[in-house]
């Protein structure tokens, strides 16, 4: 007989071997679980941070990034518009933002990027404030958030999460979404799905085109996919791709619709006027002149321009800018140095007309006086604000009526109202210092009565170019 304690131990054995194994399987299942579940969790993105031109919303917004739709509302309590041109979604107190999946998916997390200080945290969901990287107690199909007080919004990345084995996610479309010339596309589904897709805008159901490889594009199109799996299909996913407009000249881009993507040629332009960040320059070329906003081109004033730049038109309170896109590069520009660039003579009268808006300017023979606040130039009874954008007056005041004054500068639209950046300005009478003869080189150093070189943020009388101004 064997011993009982033998027996006992061999059955101890056995027991924790099955428990083991038991909880080895159970283990592996939860691994395999949470595998499951990541893989098949996916993104919506949706982007607003280039917006550039202001839409009001008389009711609602509405964006779609299948499976994801979101509904913005300005809500009974906000006279605000849903949407702003600095690059940004814009929610107020009152105002509601839906954020729903599809059927057969739930929302499980949102990550907010918000401009400065106007963060997520001033939306709610049943009264509670979210927060910019915001994960819901429980993931559900449908979210409706409310402003308490103002947000901009950027982006928005919505991780969604399929409730069933038999949904088919939705595929990915991908490519530059604006483009010269020609673009690929490339489409991306699950493992052991069919792709089908239209280039015209139209629905795609498994009748459409089968996609095998990426394809080209050479127009603007919007791009539509959908995928299949046995007899289960997803929803379907969109994208446009944008095509640049080539504009012959300045006059040509100029005159396109507002936010209208462009390759703008360039023959002889010239870099009127370049300040000292190159967030404001003037080029012109035999056509027109126009305003480079921020665009990141590192021009100096009376460069010569010969090649092409692709981006976009925005017009800017009725000034057309180009600003720069994802297009935007100089490396199809030859630059050389040039002479410095001659103002073209108008009169006052001239001056308020868009003829001359963004171009070097000059008005001779001009008196300067002070209407309110604003210091103005007069000619024949004709008037134009002198507005000092370009800090080229920084620190002068004028104190009576100057007659006889000869004003340099860009001519600017803003709103309706036509201004002069002034550049230089002779004959003007400040506070303290009779005849100075303006200011003729913002880049020029500075320095004081003692012949010590100083910078921007030095105040008192100093001498820049060799003519005297008071910096405050």
């Amino acid at each position: 007989m064997k011993n009982p304690y033998y027996i006992c131990d061999r059955l101890i054995s056995t027991f924790k071997i099955h428990f083991m194994n038991k909880i080895l399987r159970f283990s592996l299942i939860a691994v395999l679980s949470l595998i499951s579940s990541v893989s098949f969790a996916q993104q919506a993105t949706f982007d607003w941070s280039t917006i550039t031109t202001t839409t009001v919303a008389s009711a609602e917004n509405i964006y779609t990034a299948a499976p994801i739709t979101l509904t913005f509302a300005k809500g009974t309590g906000s006279s605000w518009p849903s949407e702003n041109k600095e690059g940004s979604i814009r929610m107020y107190v009152g105002s509601t933002l839906e954020i729903q999946a599809a059927a057969g998916y739930v929302i499980s997390k949102v990550v907010f990027t918000t401009i400065s200080d106007y963060s997520a945290s001033n939306l709610t969901f049943d009264g509670v404030a979210i927060s910019d990287d915001w994960t819901p107690a429980i993931p559900a199909q449908d979210f409706i958030l409310t402003g308490t007080a103002n947000t901009r919004i950027k982006t928005m990345v919505v991780t969604y999460t399929p409730t069933s084995t038999t949904v088919v996610n939705a595929p990915t479309i991908s490519g530059n979404s604006t483009f010269i010339g020609t673009t690929q596309i490339t489409l991306t589904g699950d493992a052991g799905t069919s792709i089908y897709y239209t280039t015209d805008g139209n629905t795609p159901t498994n009748a459409s085109s089968v996609y095998s490889a990426p394809f080209t594009i050479d127009a603007t199109k919007t791009i539509m996919a959908i995928a299949y799996k046995d007899a289960n299909a997803s929803t379907v996913s969109s994208k446009t791709f944008t095509k640049a407009v080539e504009s012959s000249d300045i006059a040509d881009f100029a005159s396109q619709s507002n936010g209208t993507v462009a390759n703008l040629a360039l023959a002889n332009a010239q870099v009127l006027y370049a300040d000292a960040t190159n967030k404001n320059v003037y080029v012109k070329d035999a056509t027109g002149a126009l305003c480079f906003f921020n665009a990141g081109l590192n021009l100096t004033t009376g460069d010569i321009l010969n090649g092409s730049v692709a981006g976009k038109l925005s017009i800017y309170n009725n000034l057309p800018e180009f600003t720069a896109n994802t297009l935007t590069s100089v490396d199809k520009i030859t630059k050389t140095a040039g002479a410095a660039p001659t103002p073209v003579d108008i009169t006052v009268a001239q001056a308020n007309s868009m003829q001359y808006v963004s171009q070097l300017v000059r008005l001779s023979g001009v008196k300067l006086d002070s209407v309110g606040s604003n210091l103005m130039a007069i000619q024949n009874g004709d008037s134009i604000q002198i507005y000092d954008s370009f800090k080229s007056l920084t620190g002068v005041k004028l104190t009576t009526p100057s007659e006889n004054n000869n004003l340099t500068g860009i001519l600017i639209i803003y709103k309706t109202t036509y201004e002069i950046y002034p550049l230089t300005i002779d004959g003007y009478e400040t506070a303290s210092i009779s005849n100075v003869n303006g200011v003729s080189n913002l880049n020029a150093p500075i320095y004081n009565l003692a012949g010590q070189q100083v910078n921007e943020s030095y105040k008192g009388v100093v001498i820049r170019n060799g003519k005297k101004f008071i910096q405050k």
